[in-house]
């Protein structure tokens, strides 16, 4: 019987890992031989402006107690080399409790065009976009977030680049992150974001990428609408949004922007879990939207199912190979056990450094430092504790829980 019984949970065990193993294998291939980016396709002679008509812009941004950041952003935001009288900014000051406010006031006042909302009661951030949107004059609309810094040369591409294409209702910058590099989150954050932003940047060579990034993307004035208040995902939301209207939407890597890492793996687990939950929830109520849908092309039957394999379907083969191995643990009798386990790391390791290889080799990855060997243990468990976290958010996700931005209580 309990022979038997470990025969059942081998072949769920193999049969998951199989499974996780020659999909993202597939999804590394198309990333090596599809999303190699030419800076000649995607300069700035492509999307010069040579009309020299400069559009209105309008640059919404929400703050809650950054009075640590907002300093050196709101400088960032002075020097962008654009034309004064066509730029706007539309900054809300989310009820914060801190000098925030008589930070943001000082700008008002120095700079023109700023447009101060200040809300006594923090609302959440999709509320105080929702109440920046009203005051917005702008042909397109530039979101940033208070704790995210760049250089401000990036505007004007970014600019260039969704103007340079009437099909394109958004463009996203790429996210860097920051930190100490010699720390684990920072080596753990690093290596996510080269292989998500490899996702995307192969997204957009299939036309149209799932999300535009809250830290900085542009969006066409006319595809904005208000964000239900209990979306706490309003990137993901709004892009989805740009694409049921029949927009592309697209990553440009000239376009990149700095994201402060989490100090600990702790709060990097946690600052994920809460992503998942809120992204899996707007995924799920898009499914009837765009699954299978013909009239959205490869984004309809490639890209959306693959987001939804990502966020839902990976997670519970990760647990199943997770669970059947303790399992298989306890009901093994012999060694054989063991020379499995030695075999199935030694695979992980080395699909890992290939797949590192790959992903460092292209054009807009974040460099590694060295020790890249490290860098391939590290990667299998950076992804089964990403996947872990998609698990559990999945476990939680019908629960009628409040959502992160709620208000005060938060």
């Amino acid at each position: 019987m309990l022979s038997t019984l470990a025969e059942v949970i081998s072949v769920i065990f193999v049969l998951s890992f199989l499974s996780l193993l020659i999909v993202y294998a597939v999804l590394l291939i198309l990333v090596k031989y599809y999303t190699r980016i030419d800076y000649r396709d995607a300069g700035s002679s492509k999307y010069t402006n040579r009309s020299n008509h400069f559009p209105r812009i309008s640059i919404v941004m929400s703050a809650y107690n950054e009075e640590q950041n907002l300093p050196y952003k709101l400088e960032i935001l002075k020097r962008i080399p654009y034309p004064k009288a066509k730029l706007e900014y539309i900054i809300v000051n989310d009820g914060s409790t801190d000098k925030t406010g008589d930070i943001l006031s000082e700008f008002a006042v120095s700079t023109d065009n700023v447009k101060l909302i200040t809300l006594r009661k923090r609302g959440g951030k999709v509320n105080a976009l929702n109440k920046a949107l009203d005051l917005c004059k702008g042909e397109f609309v530039i979101f940033t977030d208070a704790d995210i810094y760049f250089n401000p040369e990036v505007i004007p591409e970014l600019i260039k680049r969704i103007t340079g294409d009437p099909s394109l209702g958004a463009v996203s910058g790429i996210s860097i992150p920051t930190g100490k590099k010699s720390s684990l989150s920072y080596r753990v954050e690093r290596i996510f974001r080269n292989f998500y932003n490899a996702i995307r940047m192969l997204e957009t060579r299939l036309g149209r990428v799932l999300i535009c990034e809250s830290g900085l993307s542009i969006f066409r004035r006319q595809l904005l609408d208000k964000i239900p208040v209990n979306i706490v995902c309003d990137d993901l939301y709004r892009t989805l949004n740009a694409i049921k209207k029949g927009y592309k939407t697209a990553y440009y890597p000239r376009v990149k922007f700095q994201e402060i890492c989490p100090r600990s793996l702790s709060s990097s687990i946690k600052q994920k879990l809460r992503r998942s939950r809120n992204q899996q929830k707007v995924l799920l109520m898009h499914i009837s939207n765009f699954m299978f849908k013909r009239k959205y092309g490869v984004f309809g039957f490639i890209i959306f199912p693959l987001a939804l394999f990502i966020d839902f379907v990976s997670p519970v083969l990760v647990a199943l190979c997770l669970s059947s191995y303790i399992l298989l643990l306890f009901l093994n009798l012999d060694n054989s056990l063991l020379l499995a386990t030695i075999l199935l790391l030694i695979i992980t390791i080395i699909f890992s450094y290939i797949a590192l290889i790959i992903l460092d080799a292209l054009s807009y990855s974040i460099r590694p430092d060295k020790h890249r060997i490290l860098d391939a243990i590290i990667l299998p468990i950076g992804f089964l504790s990403y996947q872990l976290c998609l698990f559990v958010s999945l476990l939680t996700l019908f629960k009628k829980t409040q959502p992160i931005y709620r208000g005060p209580r938060d």
